[in-house]
Parts: C-alpha cells; structure tokens; sequence
C-alpha cells in the first residue's frame, strides 16, 4: 500500500529469497519500509 515504488529481485526466489532493488527508493523511504516489512512479518508469524 502507497506511494512508494519497490521492484522485487527475484532471482532466488526459488530458495526462498528475495530480495528489493534499492535504486528506485528515495531518500527516507528505506525506514517506511523496513517498518512495512517488520509488520507484515509480524503478522504472518502470528
């Protein structure tokens, strides 16, 4: 959800790993999210 572009790498995705291309995040964007992640991932442990 939102404004902010993330392209997924998804070359080894097959072994469970994936990973995002940083180039397209502009400054301040990271936090969000790696905050966004942190909740999804919270959620689905739950």
């Amino acid at each position: 959800e939102g404004d902010i572009a993330i392209y997924a790498r998804r070359y080894n995705l097959h072994q469970g790993v994936f990973s995002l291309d940083p180039r397209t995040v502009a400054e301040g964007e990271m936090a969000l999210i790696v905050a966004r992640l942190k909740e999804i991932a919270e959620h689905a442990a739950h």
